[in-house]
């Protein structure tokens, strides 16, 4: 097992290999306008990339400006926008190139939430593993309820990216 830090062309390959070769062109569009300090640009990329995954993300909150405008917002869903809303600010900030470990670190936190949601535990497993790390979890609890293909891709996200 490699737990050194993905290579940028390491984490194209895996992307490549979990999509299609027009989703990795449109990444790596999306990484050219940041470091060109284009955010806003990269954002609305970005909105588009995620529209077409569907689902709660980025896309519904392109034109928020508070919580109170937050389809279907209610107070569960805080953990699910919180890091949504972290990367549109990075990407709007005029630093996003020096925030990358924090924008994918939030990026992280959002498939965190939806494993969290998408294994049931019991009220007193819940209560304890609200605040594991990603990892912990993979490790102690969703190597067997997750299908063996997305345990692999999560666990390789948690040691290879966020390493």
């Amino acid at each position: 097992m490699n737990d050194q830090p993905a290579t940028t062309q390491e984490i194209f390959q895996r992307l490549q290999q979990l999509t299609d070769k027009s989703s990795v062109a449109r990444v790596e569009q999306v990484a050219t306008l940041i470091k060109q300090g284009e955010g806003e640009a990269a954002l609305e990329h970005l909105y588009e990339i995620d529209e077409t995954i569907g689902g709660f993300g980025l896309h519904t909150i392109r034109h928020v400006v508070s919580l109170a405008d937050l389809p279907d917002h209610s107070v569960e869903d805080r953990e699910i926008h919180r890091p949504i809303q972290y990367v549109r600010m990075i990407l709007r900030g005029p630093n996003a190139t020096e925030l990358t470990r924090f924008l994918v670190d939030s990026a992280c936190g959002l498939v965190e939430v939806h494993l969290k949601r998408l294994v049931k535990f019991g009220f007193l497993e819940n209560f304890f593993n609200a605040r594991k790390p990603m990892g912990w979890l993979l490790d102690k609890k969703f190597r067997n309820k997750l299908p063996q293909s997305l345990f692999e891709d999560l666990f390789w996200l948690n040691n290879r990216l966020l390493a």
